[in-house]
């Protein structure tokens, strides 16, 4: 379900409510971490990276895996199509 929808010259934008508390989420750890200065900015800067990484493609594997495994074997490209299909989400699919 999308919170809203804008097209900007042929761009279209349609943020979903799932995506909204993935940004939170790494905004809100970005900024705890950083307030603690449990590491320096670099690599804070490198964990937010490998962790945003991490959630996309393992969201997006498990999607693969537990949702529709026989449509991807059978067309393995598609696999790398976020924007038509989702990912997986505890609870729920996110449509990217």
């Amino acid at each position: 379900m999308t919170i809203f929808e804008i097209t900007l010259f042929w761009f279209h934008i349609a943020p979903t409510w799932y995506g909204l508390m993935y940004a939170l989420g790494f905004i809100a750890g970005f900024f705890i971490i950083r307030s603690r200065r449990i590491l320096s900015d670099p690599e804070l800067e490198s964990l937010v990276m490998y962790v945003f990484s991490g959630v996309v493609l393992g969201g997006r594997l498990g999607y693969v895996l537990f949702y529709n495994l026989a449509y991807y074997l059978e067309h393995p490209l598609q696999i790398l199509q976020t924007w038509q299909w989702g990912m997986s989400f505890h609870g729920g699919v996110v449509c990217v």
